[in-house]
């Protein structure tokens, strides 16, 4: 497993996207089709009180599937104002997510911060509050903290916290999300998905650090090349990146070939991003969300599509011009399209 070679990164980032701004073409009504997928969009697409909203959402999201996670497969016809949402399961295998249960480690972990708002003596628990979110708990598991707040015991995984996915936290609990975060990417087959979340988990707790996991939550959903994603806190992790990747490898569990595109590729299967400015804590006012490094990055392609098209430029050149631009504007490297917006180094 090697460092990302940023030439390559460049070319490959660069040869893509000139490939989708051929792909992508207008209709003579000004309507967005594709040259493998047909329509991307028809009349009732774009005829709604926020036509551009609808065409951005419509476009990001079969840029994420074709280009991002290179599954034409998941993109389907338009069907209404934004188009189907593509690529997410709202479905989960009961099995398979009951193993990804029995993966994670422990029982809990602390989570400090939280205020008490009234004690239920009837219920032998306390309501408190932490950023809006309001909890009932018990008393007895609860740890004074020297500000006045209390630490709550917290579950080690949710399965439902997002359609499609089970997410889980390292004992010393989730990583705190935003520009000092690190993704790291795992393509899984489905038979090994639950030896990757437990060999996660084990690793984190053994160094005593905060980590967050999120893996598809069913068999069928492992087409993806992000079948497992985990968020490391930076500062700390980065120094022991090495560490983990020679466990991983060390481990003889087998990776699929692909990663997501616009990561640093670190070998078959395995790849890995910085956070973006703005990603929402896992315990924050949004819940568990983090901003989708692949939706913001076919975002900002979707952006510079939708402004070729506003002025009336048809071809693939003005297109990729102005992906490129939007790219530029929001700090987006093509040398390092996985890094965080306005970073240059590695």
């Amino acid at each position: 497993m090697t460092s990302p070679d940023t030439d390559t990164a460049k070319n490959v980032t660069d040869v893509l996207i000139r490939k989708l701004c051929r792909d992508f073409s207008l209709t003579h009504e000004g309507l967005w089709q594709h040259a493998d997928l047909g329509m991307i969009e028809d009349t009732d697409t774009v005829d709604t009180d926020t036509p551009d909203i609808a065409r951005l959402n419509r476009l990001t999201n079969v840029i994420y599937s074709v280009y991002y996670l290179g599954t034409p497969q998941a993109v389907t016809p338009p069907s209404g104002p934004t188009g189907p949402i593509l690529t997410v399961f709202d479905r989960e295998n009961p099995s398979f997510s009951n193993a990804l249960r029995q993966a994670v480690p422990g029982s809990g972990y602390r989570d400090p911060g939280w205020r008490i708002v009234d004690r239920t003596p009837e219920e032998n628990g306390m309501v408190v509050e932490k950023k809006g979110v309001y909890l009932l708990v018990p008393d007895a598991p609860s740890t004074a903290q020297k500000d006045g707040t209390v630490a709550i015991d917290m579950p080690r995984y949710r399965p439902y916290a997002i359609p499609g996915f089970f997410m889980a936290w390292a004992a010393a609990g989730p990583c705190p999300h935003g520009d000092a975060m690190d993704r790291l990417y795992i393509n899984s087959d489905s038979r090994q998905v639950a030896d990757f979340v437990r060999l996660l988990c084990l690793w984190a707790d053994s160094h005593d650090m905060a980590m967050t996991l999120k893996a598809v939550n069913a068999p069928g959903h492992c087409g993806r090349p992000d079948t497992i994603v985990s968020y490391w806190p930076r500062d700390v992790w980065r120094p022991l990146r090495q560490t983990l990747l020679t466990t991983l490898e060390q481990s003889g569990l087998p990776m699929r070939q692909s990663v997501p595109a616009f990561t640093a590729r670190l070998g078959p299967g395995l790849a890995w991003a910085e956070g973006i400015a703005g990603d929402k804590d896992s315990e924050g006012n949004s819940g568990p969300d983090v901003t989708s490094f692949g939706k913001h990055r076919c975002t900002q392609i979707a952006k510079g599509l939708e402004r070729a098209r506003k002025a009336g430029d048809r071809t693939p050149a003005g297109r990729y011009r102005a992906v490129a631009d939007a790219w530029a504007k929001a700090g987006i490297s093509f040398r390092h399209p996985h890094l965080s917006p306005s970073r240059t180094g590695i």
